[in-house]
């Protein structure tokens, strides 16, 4: 056998290198866009399948982001816990309660102390009744775990509370007037 002799069979398909990755690119392009329709075809009728891809979704975000941060109400019931015993004033009365400071009460929602101050200068929150001896106003822990409550609720599992939500604000400021010390 003869080392230079051409090969017989079929002629090449491309004459260079640079068609062969542009035919093969093509070709990828062609094949992506078939699944890509199937899977967006999937997506809008299969329930299930949808469910599969969000979950994904979530776990490719949290595996990237760590933790993300939590609803806002999801320590409700638990104001205790942030809470200390005072005596504050009520008018002209001095009682002893369970109350929490607003320092106290930005822990407890997950927020910062300037945030949870901006809600209640903007109406967000309502404007606490009691004060202590040093004229920092303080809510009972009652009233905060029913505006926690409401809060949670009203937001469905949200994380930004905005001034547009106005049905979440009327729900707090409800509780809290159910709660009156």
């Amino acid at each position: 056998m003869k080392k230079n002799t051409p090969k017989v069979g079929r002629p090449p398909k491309y004459r260079n290198e640079k068609e062969r990755t542009a035919a093969r690119k093509a070709q990828n392009r062609k094949c992506q866009e078939r699944v890509g329709a199937e899977r967006r075809e999937r997506y809008q009728n299969d329930p299930v399948y949808r469910a599969k891809i969000l979950s994904a979704q979530r776990a490719r975000y949290r595996a990237r982001n760590g933790r993300t941060k939590a609803a806002i109400g999801h320590r409700r019931g638990k104001a205790n816990a942030y809470a200390t015993k005072r005596s504050v004033l009520r008018g002209p009365l001095k009682i002893s309660r369970l109350t929490l400071n607003p320092t106290q009460c930005a822990d407890f929602l997950d927020t910062t102390p300037t945030a949870f101050a901006a809600w209640v200068a903007t109406g967000k929150f309502p404007r606490p009744q009691l004060r202590d001896a040093t004229g920092t106003f303080h809510y009972t822990a009652r009233q905060m775990n029913a505006m926690c409550e409401a809060l949670f609720h009203a937001m469905k599992g949200r994380v930004v509370f905005r001034a547009s939500d106005t049905a979440a604000i009327a729900k707090v400021h409800a509780a809290f007037h159910q709660t009156a010390v």
